[in-house]
């Protein structure tokens, strides 16, 4: 099914695409972004196991103005919120927000805007990450001088009210970049893989301390051959193992 046949801004190519479920409605949002600008839109489930249909709300700006990058949610499904980390262009080049909000029927409602990142700096590849144990969210993203950065933030309860950490570096150099994380349930722990440009793959792994902070463990390598492109992972909680996947440019 067609995602947002409806758009607000016409029918513009949809691309950068993310998803998040939201348990607590049985709802799944989708942040894309459309001639140039963020939307979300949110997909109803019918049907039954194996013959499951979702049909789509219009798309929805979460920002109207131009050149914002498309959100990437967090979904709390502990307490029914999405969280959704994003690049606004405000001012050049751009800095980052973070929103916290609840969907209700085909619309998400959200706080105002949380500014994570204090450098208008041109981030680039955001993702957020939420840890339902201790309840609060990673934020990672890549600078343009090419350190991979950081910052925690927490959202209390059902509350929407957004409690933000201080910036912090997790690799400093000129080459990193593809900063992904998962949820570890079986050590409790954040999991994050970065990449350097000249080919090195690494794996950290993170446990949140008090307030709005967080410990790094040693990286471990994980490959030295061709550069690990558009990248992600995940956690597989049946196996107990993190999926890694990524493009070959070797």
């Amino acid at each position: 099914t067609e995602i947002a046949n409806s758009s607000a801004a016409g029918q513009y190519a949809k691309h950068t695409v993310k998803l998040a479920y939201n348990e607590s409605t049985d709802k799944v949002i989708c942040f894309y972004t459309s001639n140039n600008k963020q939307h979300y839109a949110i997909g109803t489930f019918s049907g039954s196991a194996g013959a499951l249909s979702v049909s789509w709300s219009s798309g929805i700006y979460v920002y109207s103005n131009t050149s914002s990058s498309t959100g990437w949610p967090a979904a709390d499904n502990v307490n029914g919120k999405i969280f959704n980390v994003w690049r606004k262009d405000t001012t050049s080049p751009g800095h980052g927000i973070i929103n916290c909000g609840t969907i209700s029927g085909n619309t998400y409602t959200f706080s105002s805007d949380t500014t994570f990142t204090g450098s208008n700096d041109n981030i680039s590849r955001i993702s957020a990450t939420y840890h339902p144990v201790d309840d609060k969210v990673l934020i990672l993203w890549q600078a343009s001088n090419g350190n991979i950065k950081y910052n925690v933030c927490q959202a209390a309860g059902s509350s929407t009210t957004i409690s933000m950490g201080t910036e912090g570096t997790l690799y400093s150099g000129t080459d990193g970049e593809w900063p992904r994380a998962c949820y570890d349930s079986g050590n409790k722990k954040i999991t994050v893989r970065y990449s350097k440009q000249g080919g090195a793959t690494y794996f950290v792994q993170g446990t949140f301390g008090s307030g709005n902070t967080i410990t790094w463990e040693t990286p471990v390598e994980f490959s030295n051959g061709g550069r690990a492109a558009f990248a992600d992972i995940i956690y597989d909680s049946n196996s107990e193992r993190i999926v890694h996947y990524y493009r070959d440019e070797a």
